[in-house]
């Protein structure tokens, strides 16, 4: 019966053992050199954190503060690569171009270094933009990773994986993801906090479809307006929801004729995120609905569909080949029993792959790996671990030694991308790197 509970002891002491290893890193990083934890809050994630300032500190959702506080009190205002500028104008109004369901998964961090400057007796001033606010940033992100590792096992565990196959999956999307980088070294980025809210959303829908009850439904539909609001192209994960049902119809059918208001309320618990999105927005610029992303908009008539996946400038296969191996080799022996759930995720899978090589900047500039697709990384478990699962000892035995060369791969192009390398576009020392690692 204990085998059978998601608190699986094995899993925690390998999770807590990967946010050990990321807290020292990020550490060594970012709390060591003077001014090195500017880095926390930067470029796009400027943009995603700023909605905690503009809200809870200078009540200005048109962030004029960015020039009277962030560019000229802190240390960012010296490091060019992270000015990226995140306000757009709508209608003669400033709106920030980034949506907040980040920020909110970043509010609780927040506020700890808020009322911490707030108690320094002016040691730090409580503007949103001192050291406290981006160490807190940090350890935010490490505390996601933590949690979103964590109900990846809780997924495997659902779906009757074995301890083995479940621990092998996490340490590949440790070491063969960009999961550390997102972490690391771009903590305020969307893509941590994405990964956490899809894994937690995934892992009740999957409860749900299992054995239907409130508590699984209305914590997905919770969670699933949040995804929507961290990153809306996000949203095609929402599809799991109508190809599960369709194996267990029958049961939540029932369950659903059996409670009427329990639907209703999860309906109301879905709209309260993107509802506090448009409010934000008709507060900022006057208008509930509003693309803050002006020009930038998607192709779908030329996706770069080859280059998404192939690219030196961060092509998935190139740079985290183990998830994308993971959708090959499940479908090469595809078990009976994982058959609905993996075509399941593999169809999610490839429809977020057109649309995220549809975006006017396919290849996601100076970032490390397609990093759209760590959002989705505990789909790519799904794939993973029917793969590792496979009885075949001859197939097992490449499949392992396969992953292991790519995530082998992963962690040398990771250090060399903190070395100076693969960060001029168009990238043209992708090889170099990987040489140079090895003093060829």
């Amino acid at each position: 019966m204990a085998s059978k509970k998601w608190l699986n002891y094995s899993a925690i002491i390998l999770i807590r053992a990967f946010t050990l290893v990321a807290t020292i890193l990020h550490k060594n990083k970012r709390w060591g050199k003077e001014g090195a934890y500017c880095l926390n809050i930067c470029s796009d994630g400027r943009g995603y954190y700023a909605w905690n300032p503009a809200i809870f500190i200078y009540h200005d959702l048109n962030f004029h503060f960015t020039d009277s506080v962030e560019m000229i009190m802190t240390v960012c205002s010296e490091n060019s690569g992270c000015n990226q500028e995140y306000r757009v104008d709508f209608e003669g109004k400033k709106c920030d171009k980034y949506y907040p369901g980040a920020s909110f998964c970043q509010t609780p961090f927040f506020m700890i270094a808020h009322v911490y400057c707030l108690l320094s007796n002016g040691k730090y001033a409580a503007s949103g933009y001192t050291k406290p606010y981006f160490i807190m940033i940090g350890i935010g992100a490490l505390l996601f990773m933590f949690l979103g590792l964590l109900y990846v096992d809780k997924i495997l565990l659902v779906l009757g994986f074995e301890k083995s196959v479940r621990l092998s999956t996490l340490l590949i999307l440790f070491t063969g993801s960009n999961i550390l980088n997102y972490t690391i070294d771009a903590p305020s980025y969307s893509h941590i906090y994405s990964f956490t809210l899809i894994s937690i959303f995934v892992y009740n829908v999957l409860s749900f479809v299992r054995t239907p009850k409130k508590s699984s439904l209305f914590q997905l539909a919770f969670f699933a307006g949040w995804v929507i609001i961290a990153r809306p192209v996000n949203a095609t994960i929402l599809l799991i929801i109508p190809l599960l049902y369709l194996k267990n119809r029958v049961e939540i059918n029932y369950y659903f004729r059996k409670n009427n208001f329990a639907l209703l309320i999860s309906i109301l618990l879905f709209c309260i995120m993107p509802a506090l999105l448009l409010s934000l927005y008709k507060i900022s610029v006057g208008h509930f609905l509003v693309y803050s992303y002006g020009h930038e908009k998607f192709d779908f008539i030329n996706p770069h569909l080859l280059g998404f996946l192939f690219s030196y400038d961060n092509g998935m296969f190139l740079y985290i080949p183990a998830i994308g191996f993971s959708i090959l080799f499940s479908l090469i022996k595809l078990q009976d029993k994982y058959r609905n759930i993996v075509y399941s995720s593999v169809a999610i899978l490839i429809l977020s792959w057109y649309i995220h090589s549809s975006w006017w900047c396919w290849f996601y500039a100076y970032s490390f790996g397609s990093r759209t697709m760590l959002d989705l990384l505990c789909l790519f478990s799904i794939p993973m671990a029917s793969s590792l699962s496979i009885m075949n000892a001859n197939w097992k035995k490449i499949f392992l030694s396969t992953y292991t060369f790519c995530c082998l791969l992963t962690m040398i192009l990771y250090n060399q991308f903190h070395h100076g390398y693969l960060s001029d576009y168009p990238i043209k020392d992708y090889w170099t790197a990987i040489k140079a690692m090895f003093g060829i």
